[in-house]
């Protein structure tokens, strides 16, 4: 069932990310379909014959709203969102009035709903569930809707009052699995508590010391360490990782990777391009990878089912040192598990072709999100998803995808964030052609889920004089089955040490 209490309670669960696919993503924003990346704003699905309303979200099916993102120079504007072909909005209010504390649901929600049990007037708009981050808005309430959604915005007569815009939904083949939103959903149980804990503590273990998690530790030194080795079936929940002997410059030839039964590893990627540190290494906590202190941690779940092999090796065959914490629960993972996989990739030459940074065919699974590094610093390359051959999501800016807005900014939430950002002021780094970041994004709730195929790449914005410019990410899926690993081409390390 999709409802608005569960889809609250699984606000920044990882557990989401191993079931099987059920239902469908789908995007709309304000991409421009010219390419043009100055003007992808002020886009609609379609615009009242007055001109004054754009309408920016647009379907006949079933499901719930999972994200929304907005921005512009002037994003403020009235939002009106409709269900099942009614002619009267169940939510009617200022864009604004959402993310600020000003919503009003005894006069903004028009739901049947009795609000006078509560006399918190905003609700369900609070946070952790909304935020203003880097001049952009980000929704994360879910609102279930059946038989259609309708949003649309006022259009502003300003001329320069550009509006940026995603609505992220999660699609169900069967309207009878919607319970429409209501508003009222779990203001008295532990939901948002809940939340509010892990987004003030990212990276603390919830729940499973109950479920009989067990610690092994092991220690190493050499080119490779195994980290943790097992037969049958199971699911490591966390690992926790102190080397010694390496230098951050070291971290680029250090990989971490994961084979399952005996074979070639599924996932395989450069700590460095993991932990935000291809440029510096700075402290972070999300609520699937941290670092702090020398030590390094790793909550992505890894189920297994005929054993599993996780290791660090160095392909530059320098020794290290590893100390090693996994948390492992004492039962099987449930059935129909995903496995963890992982794709890397790399490009440096000033190409038109688009950065791809997922493909995989002839598979099931989700797409959960990456870690991402680019010098010199660029923000204007617009992402696209095609999901079993159809495109779903288009979007309107790299900084945009990492829930920001006009350029990145350094600081961490538990779902995104920039752990390292050169200088204060991004747009003399844009202007100058030097600079540089590191960025991750995880999909929680707004996983892209596929059934036969997924590939996602960045449009370039193409400039041949860029010889230095490039791209680094290690994208994170959960597959059906085991398969190998995209790897890094080498002559990212030598990229990543060079001078900006």
């Amino acid at each position: 069932m999709i409802n608005a209490y569960d889809l609250t309670r699984r606000i920044y669960d990882v557990d989401l990310w191993w079931e099987p696919p059920r239902h469908r993503f789908r995007r709309w924003s304000s991409y421009d379909p010219a390419g043009n990346t100055e003007h992808d704003c002020d886009k609609y699905v379609s615009v009242s014959t007055d001109g004054k309303i754009g309408v920016v979200a647009d379907t006949q099916e079933s499901g719930s709203i999972v994200r929304i993102w907005a921005a512009g120079t002037h994003p403020n504007r009235p939002m009106r969102m409709y269900q099942g072909g009614s002619s009267e909005p169940f939510l009617d209010a200022m864009l604004e009035s959402m993310f600020d504390g000003s919503f009003d649901n005894r006069k903004n929600l028009r739901t049947g709903v009795d609000f006078s049990f509560t006399e918190v007037r905003h609700w369900p708009f609070v946070k952790p569930l909304m935020g203003d981050f880097r001049r952009a808005y980000v929704c994360r309430v879910p609102i279930p809707f059946r038989n259609g959604l309708r949003i649309d915005v006022d259009r502003l007569p300003d001329i320069n009052a550009g509006f940026f815009y995603h609505v992220d939904c999660m699609l169900a083949d069967d309207p009878q699995e919607v319970q429409p939103f209501d508003g009222r959903f779990s203001y008295r149980d532990f939901t948002v508590p809940h939340a509010q804990h892990i987004h003030a503590d990212p990276l603390k273990f919830y729940g499973d010391e109950m479920l009989g998690a067990r610690r092994v530790t092991a220690q190493g030194h050499g080119e490779r360490v195994s980290v943790f080795l097992a037969a049958g079936a199971g699911m490591v929940r966390r690992l926790v990782l102190k080397l010694t002997g390496v230098a951050r410059e070291d971290l680029h030839d250090l990989r971490l990777t994961i084979a399952y039964g005996n074979r070639a590893p599924s996932f395989d990627a450069p700590v460095s391009l993991l932990f935000g540190a291809a440029f510096e290494l700075h402290a972070f906590r999300s609520r699937a990878l941290g670092y702090e202190d020398g030590v390094f941690q790793f909550q992505l779940p890894i189920p297994f089912r005929d054993g599993v092999e996780i290791a660090l090796y160095s392909v530059s065959k320098r020794p290290f040192g590893v100390e090693s914490e996994v948390y492992v629960l004492d039962r099987e993972p449930p059935a129909g598990a995903l496995l963890l996989h992982s794709y890397s990739a790399f490009d440096a030459g000033p190409t038109p072709s688009p950065f791809v940074f997922a493909d995989v065919q002839a598979a099931q699974g989700r797409y959960v999100g990456m870690a991402f590094s680019c010098k010199p610093y660029q923000q204007e390359d617009n992402e696209i998803m095609v999901v079993d051959g159809e495109v779903v999501a288009r979007g309107t800016g790299r900084e945009d995808y990492f829930n920001m807005s006009w350029g990145f900014k350094e600081y961490c939430e538990p779902d995104h964030g920039c752990p390292v950002q050169s200088g204060e002021y991004p747009w003399q780094d844009l202007q100058s052609g030097h600079g540089y970041y590191s960025a991750y994004r995880l999909h929680f709730l707004e996983s892209v889920p596929f059934r036969k195929s997924f590939k996602a790449f960045f449009e370039k914005d193409y400039d041949p004089h860029k010889v230095g410019h490039g791209w680094a990410s290690t994208a994170f899926l959960y597959l059906d089955r085991p398969q190998p690993a995209h790897g890094i081409s080498a002559d990212w390390r030598r990229w990543a040490e060079s001078p900006s």
